[in-house]
């Protein structure tokens, strides 16, 4: 079988447009964070997850977070 050619056929996202969303989107605007977020789940494992104002939130609050031992505080 040639591997080579199969392969050939298939495309790979780069990611390019997803990262150029993430870094452009602000905090406090719910339903872009929300798509984004479906968006990478949906790539990931082909579901869509329950994504509300609050978790949101606690991502963004994942910035201030410096070392894992923070996240128990």
């Amino acid at each position: 079988m040639d591997y080579q050619g199969v392969l050939g056929r298939f495309t790979y996202d780069d990611g390019t447009d997803i990262l150029n969303r993430v870094s452009s989107v602000e905090a406090g605007d719910y339903r872009e964070n929300r798509d984004i977020i479906n968006e990478i789940v949906l790539w990931k494992m082909n579901r869509r997850p329950q994504v509300t104002e609050e978790l949101i939130d606690a991502i963004f609050s994942l910035k201030e977070i410096k070392t894992p031992l923070q996240v128990l505080v």
